[in-house]
């Protein structure tokens, strides 16, 4: 029985994400333009790029550079939007650097005031590179939601 239920709920968590995101080429259609999303060829290929437009035969996207591409429905595996903000990592370690550069002020009142001037370069680099990369670390990173995946 114990088993049983198991299969029924490791079923019921499963089965449905699964079908969800199956052959739902109509939400596709429906994501406004400029979406970033990620789309996985067949010959499993993938790349990040804006959407421009979805119809029914195809799916036109833009990469970084300004390029458009053309994706025509049967060579795409899947289709993937982005949630969340893609440059939070960056915006993160600037953040950490820049509440780096406050405490490297107070940490040079400190130290100059001990007659310590050759520690500065310890403080400033502790501080700052300290704070970027606490600041990166604790930053959400992006992620990516199955909006489509084609049934093969």
């Amino acid at each position: 029985m114990r088993r049983v239920m198991t299969i029924m709920v490791f079923g019921w968590l499963v089965v449905p994400s699964i079908s969800h995101a199956q052959d739902q080429w109509g939400s596709v259609m429906s994501m406004p333009p400029d979406t970033r999303v990620r789309v996985e060829g067949t010959a499993g290929n993938r790349v990040t790029v804006r959407l421009l437009r979805a119809d029914d035969s195809e799916l036109v996207v833009v990469n970084p550079f300004g390029n458009a591409s053309r994706f025509s429905r049967q060579e795409i595996r899947i289709v993937e939007q982005l949630v969340g903000n893609a440059d939070s990592k960056k915006r993160g370690a600037r953040k950490g650097f820049l509440w780096g550069v406050v405490l490297s002020v107070l940490g040079t009142y400190g130290t100059l005031a001990n007659g310590g001037a050759k520690e500065l370069s310890i403080v400033y680099g502790t501080f700052m590179g300290g704070g970027a990369l606490t600041g990166y670390l604790l930053a959400k990173s992006p992620s990516y939601v199955v909006v489509y995946r084609a049934t093969i």
